[in-house]
Formats: structure tokens, C-alpha cells, sequence
């Protein structure tokens, strides 16, 4: 069983010996406890979420005459969960929680140096630290009552094995760790006066964390006694169900955004702290990391907009050459510096006058396709400037992952053959990697995630497709810079 605790939803799989879904349920998140005076505050309700969990769980086992071996917890980056002495819950908040931009702006302009140096991202107001200064400022009885803090997903791991830990990739996501050594970060707690994580101990993705409680047992149909583990942060996460577990390998998890981590050797940080490096799942490497933004969000926006289906928007684009005769759309710009916050000017642009040139919704999509696509190159590019390297191979996954139109566009614009699992639902995979490794059915991540590899397909660059998207590429990048230029 993996249980993904994503941004939009809580997922649940059942994944058979040969790695291929047998079901999935999902359920949405509670209601967020929001206070009327803090508008960009979020916060969850610990006895929601839990109910929540063994409901689904019920759920998803509800007619299957199948036996749970393993479970695998995956989740949201950046989520935490805030406890006392005696593991009672003070806080729970999800990524969108941006209470505490504020004190996040505060430390950064202090010690927004070190930060990165030592966390591997910014801006502040994301992670733990700021989201900590922002209880010890606003309810100090609280803050004076904390013990400890531990990632979200990591907290699903607590209520169903009963055992307090962090997984690596989750603690580096949640800015609780220093990154090059991998320890919890006491240092950066010091200089900022906050709490340190000392006694929870740090695990890796499939090291068995616990076993599913008696109680747990008897509120769910899963069977007591049996293992429970971290699959980690759920990009990390995707990349190994991806098989991305090679230097220089690229993963691309395109799905509401599109985060893309490229594995390095060692953290590789940038002098103006626009990448953020973090853990890679495999203990001894590392990734480097740009996002390309809300890709599958903006592509269902489009949908939207023109009151159609995106299925069958796709197969429009699927119609159209590339260009879209002239038809192009910015999302994003060229360059991201992920240490900073901003708005910047998108648009829909066609040929004028429209008496004679006429667009019809398959090229707005495709064009829509095309740019999340330039986008992705562009964020591969830069990376690569970072870390001075080429990359090897390509891997992509997540919802994107199971347009035909959208992976062929992208295999054309990089001009790269494109991995692509079986399944879009990277994720699943990864939790699966990390459940037979915590049942020693392999002997490590690596081996079990190249057994994985044999699943994808391979999507290969149409020739003449790639030649023409090199010099609209280029148009793409000017008219992005143009856009940019307008102030607002």
C-alpha cells in the first residue's frame, strides 16, 4: 500500500508484487482551519486527518481479497507537523501555508546566506524556521511547549506505526536539515534561537520505521504487525519510481507543477541562490533543482477557458504543426530565480487580423503544450549552467505524462529521447520501490528501481519536428523577454 499525501489530495494504491496498480482511492484534504484574520494561514485539524486516512485506507482494501504486506507513506514538500513532549499535536500545516512570509522575509534579510548555504533553499517563509518564528512571535505558550518537528507525511508514518522518525528527503524539504552532511541542521537552529530536532532519528527511503499498531489495526483492514515505511518527499519520491538513480540523470514530475531535479554527486548551490539542492533518494547522492512552474494547473486553466475537456483539447493540439501557426503563449519566463517571489506578465499571443487568421482551440492547446515545454528546456538549460554538465538521460512523469501530444512535443523541443513510465502515477511507483525494500524483497532502492526501468516506454524525437522547434525556441525566449519588459 502506498499512501501519498499530496498537495490537492490524499491518494491511496494498492501496487501488486509486479509493480502494476491494482486500485486507487483518493479523498481531499479537511477542511483547512482558517482564521478570518490571517487569509493566507492554513492549518489542518490532526483528528480529521487521521479519520480521513483510515477511512481511505478502508476504502481502497474494501473488496479486495488481497494480502497488505508493507505500507509507504510519500507527501508534500515543505508540510510540518509541530509536536510536544509528549508527541500531542501544536501545529499541522500544509505547503500552502503561508502565514509567516513576514518572518520569512525577516530571517532571509538577516541570514538569508547562511540559509541557503546550509538548507539548500529560500525563501524562508516556505519551511519550518520561519513558520517556528512565526508560533514563538503570535503564541508563545504555545512555542514554549514544542519538542519536536517532523515532516507531514512523516507524521502519517507516526499514527499508523506509532514511532516518531524523519525520512531524509522529507526533513531536507521541510529546511529542517543541513544538506551537504545530512544531519539535522542545530546550528542554523542556534543562530536563529529555534528549536532543534536532535533526538528524532533520521531515516532513509525504505528503512522500516515501524509496524502497523494493534489499533490502527483494528480501525483499518490493514494487518497488525506489518512493516511500515517512509517513501519520502513526493518529487524524490516520483523520480525513483522514474528509476532516476544515476548521476546526471533528470527527472521531470509534470503534473499540477512541474518540478525538475537533476541527480549530482555532490549539493551543487548557485552564487545568487536560484537553484535549490537538496537529498536525492539514494543516500549518497544529491539533486539540483529549478521548477517550471504550475504547468498542469495553467494547461487545465486553458481548458477551462474554452469550456473544454482536456482529453479532448489534447487530441485538438494533436492536429496542429508545430508553431501553431503562429500561435504562441508564455506561462513563464526564460530564467527562475527560486530564491524569490514575484509576478511576472504571461500571454496569449495570435496573428492579427483575425478575419484572416483565424485560430481554433487546438492551436491555442497546442500552443499551450509548446510552452510548457520551452519552459522545461529552459529550466534544463539552466541547471545545467549551474552544475557545468549535460544530462544523460530524461525521465517524465506525473499527469502530463499521459498526454501523447505533450510527450512528443517535449521529446521534439529537447531534442532528447524521453523515459516515460507505464504509469503517470510516479508516485505509486516509488512507494512500491520503497515497500519491497523495507520487506527485503530487494536488496536496495537502486536494485529494485532498475527492475522498475524495464516498465517505461521510450518517446523519441521526430527530426524535422526538432529542427523547426530550435528557431521557435528561440522566438519563444525573445517574446518571453519582450512580455517581461512591461511594468505593471
Amino acid at each position: 500500500m502506498v499512501i501519498d499525501a499530496g498537495t490537492s489530495c490524499i491518494r491511496c494504491h494498492i501496487v501488486d508484487n509486479s509493480g502494476h496498480i491494482v486500485k486507487t482511492q483518493q479523498v481531499n484534504w479537511p477542511e483547512s482551519v482558517m482564521d478570518e484574520r490571517l487569509p493566507l494561514a492554513r492549518e489542518f485539524n490532526p483528528k480529521q486527518i487521521s479519520n480521513a486516512i483510515y477511512s481511505l485506507i478502508n476504502k481502497t482494501t474494501g473488496s479486495l481479497d488481497l494480502e497488505i504486506k508493507s505500507v509507504a507513506v510519500t507527501g508534500m514538500r515543505q508540510a510540518i507537523t509541530v509536536l510536544d513532549r509528549h508527541n500531542h499535536e501544536i501545529y499541522i500545516g500544509p505547503n500552502i501555508d503561508l502565514r509567516a512570509i513576514f518572518e520569512g522575509s525577516e530571517i532571509d534579510s538577516k541570514h538569508g546566506a547562511e540559509i541557503y548555504a546550509t538548507t539548500g533553499r529560500l525563501p524562508s517563509f516556505l519551511f519550518a524556521n520561519a513558520k517556528l518564528e512565526w508560533i514563538k512571535r503570535h503564541y508563545p505558550e504555545k512555542y514554549n511547549r514544542i519538542e519536536k518537528v517532523i515532516p507531514l507525511a512523516d507524521w502519517i508514518v507516526w499514527i499508523l506505526s506509532g514511532e516518531i522518525i524523519a525520512e531524509m528527503t522529507n526533513a531536507g524539504e521541510a529546511g529542517l536539515l543541513n544538506i551537504s552532511n545530512k544531519t539535522w541542521s542545530q546550528d542554523l537552529s542556534k543562530l536563529l534561537s529555534l528549536p532543534t530536532n536532535r533526538d528524532v532519528p533520521l531515516l532513509n527511503i525504505g528503512d522500516v520505521a515501524g509496524k502497523v499498531t494493534k489499533r490502527v489495526s483494528e480501525l483499518t483492514n490493514l494487518p497488525f504487525g506489518i512493516e511500515v515505511t517512509s517513501a519520502g518527499a513526493d518529487t524524490q519520491c516520483g523520480s525513483l519510481g522514474l528509476g532516476v538513480i544515476k548521476p546526471n540523470d533528470v527527472s521531470i514530475i509534470s503534473g499540477w507543477s512541474s518540478p525538475i531535479q537533476w541527480v549530482t554527486e555532490t549539493p551543487i548551490s548557485s552564487q545568487d541562490a536560484s537553484n535549490w539542492f537538496g537529498c536525492h533518494a539514494l543516500e549518497n547522492y544529491w539533486v539540483s533543482e529549478l521548477t517550471a512552474g504550475d504547468t498542469g494547473h495553467s494547461y487545465n486553466w486553458i481548458a477551462k477557458i474554452l469550456r473544454q475537456n482536456p482529453k479532448c483539447l489534447d487530441d485538438m493540439a494533436k492536429e496542429i504543426e508545430p508553431g501553431a501557426e503562429g500561435t504562441s503563449i508564455v506561462f513563464a519566463k526564460e530564467e527562475i530565480n527560486m530564491s524569490e517571489i514575484g509576478i511576472d506578465i504571461g500571454g496569449i499571443l495570435f496573428p492579427t487580423p483575425i478575419t484572416m487568421n483565424e485560430r481554433s482551440d487546438g492551436h491555442i492547446a497546442r500552443a499551450a503544450l509548446e510552452s510548457i515545454s520551452y519552459t522545461i528546456k529552459a529550466r534544463i538549460s539552466q541547471i545545467a549552467r549551474i552544475i557545468g554538465k549535460k544530462p544523460s538521460e530524461i525521465y517524465l512523469g506525473g499527469g502530463m505524462a499521459r498526454s501523447d501530444t505533450f510527450t512528443q512535443i517535449i521529446a521534439d523541443i529537447l531534442n532528447m529521447k524521453i523515459n516515460i513510465a507505464d504509469t503517470y502515477n510516479a508516485n505509486a511507483m516509488g512507494g512500491f520501490i520503497a515497500g519491497i525494500v523495507a520487506l527485503n524483497e530487494y536488496s536496495s532502492l537502486t536494485e529494485a528501481a532498475t527492475e522498475i526501468k524495464s516498465l517505461l516506454s521510450v518517446k523519441s524525437p521526430n527530426p524535422s519536428n526538432a529542427l523547426e522547434y530550435k528557431d521557435l525556441y528561440d522566438n519563444w525566449k525573445k517574446t518571453s523577454a519582450k512580455l517581461n519588459s512591461i511594468n505593471t
